[in-house]
């Protein structure tokens, strides 16, 4: 009777082990799958873009115009210091043009590199304090941006959420005038940061050109480290050096240490804003797209 207790019992165990293998065998396969279908829903969405595109900012911030420099203009005997004097100064607004190297690694995630080109579009302004003085201002900004995006798509767009920052180089001329005399300086500066976030939509149109839009919002700050004298209504090389050169540094310890008339004229570096807000429309083209 034993023995053919102990045999029962031997078979019920040996059919519990079998079926336990063959479940874990069953998880393992199951789990393996699951994964091939992540990853092969993952490779299926991956693709390398390019984009193209033109905005327009619009300055969210004024201030009282930098005074960079100053010079004076001689009218008979009398001597003008031709200053730049406006209170409600921004030179944020202009055209933005975009282009941007893209990969996407899933319907989700996506990483940019863009270049970014900035110019203002408002130049001149008149000032308030005296009649036939104005300045003209023309400034470039140039920027590398990388860019992450989480989107989101449904059927055939895709809205997006995206953020960046990135570094660049300024260019900007100042021309300062009363009547027909006038000073032209061109300032530098090290470099620039950017940074800022937005929003886009995108429309697929084709299946490898799409239309998008974007809306955002861009900061940026200024601060010249040098001026230099370009063009000037007078005989320049009649001029001493601290006439035709500026630095400007954050601090002034001893300004008779900087009175020579040979070396360039210090000024207090001014932190000019260009904070703005964009919108506009562009194209994307995808090389391949799996």
């Amino acid at each position: 009777m034993f023995p053919k207790i102990f045999g029962q019992r031997e078979i019920i165990f040996n059919h519990k082990a079998k079926t336990n293998h063959f479940i874990n065998k069953m998880n393992k396969l199951l789990l393996l799958s699951s994964f091939l279908a992540i990853i092969s829903q993952t490779i299926s969405s991956q693709e390398l873009y390019v984009k193209a595109a033109s905005f327009h900012n619009f300055s969210t911030n004024t201030q009282p115009m930098p005074e960079y420099f100053t010079f004076q203009a001689y009218l008979g005997s009398m001597e003008y210091d031709i200053g730049l004097s406006v209170n409600d100064f921004s030179i944020a607004t202009g055209l933005n043009l975009q282009g941007s190297v893209g990969y996407s690694f899933n319907d989700f995630l996506s990483l940019e590199l863009k270049f970014s080109t900035f110019s203002n579009s408002k130049k001149e302004f008149p000032s308030f304090y005296a009649e036939n003085r104005k300045t003209e201002w023309d400034y470039h900004n140039y920027c590398l941006l990388p860019t992450i995006l989480f989107g989101q798509t449904f059927k055939k767009s895709t809205v997006s959420v995206f953020v960046y920052s990135g570094f660049g180089i300024d260019k900007l001329n100042i021309i300062a005038s009363y009547n027909s005399i006038y000073s032209e300086y061109e300032l530098t500066s090290n470099y620039n940061f950017s940074w800022g976030y937005g929003l886009e939509y995108n429309l697929s149109l084709l299946k490898n050109l799409s239309l998008f839009a974007n809306i955002g919002i861009n900061n940026t700050n200024y601060k010249p480290t040098k001026a230099k004298l370009i063009s000037s209504s007078y005989s320049m090389e009649y001029m001493e050096t601290n006439q035709k050169e500026i630095e400007y540094v954050d601090e002034i310890i001893n300004l008779n240490s900087y009175s020579d008339r040979h070396s360039p004229e210090i000024r207090l570096r001014e932190k000019l804003g260009l904070n703005s807000v964009y919108s506009g429309i562009g194209i994307k083209y995808s090389f391949f797209k799996k």
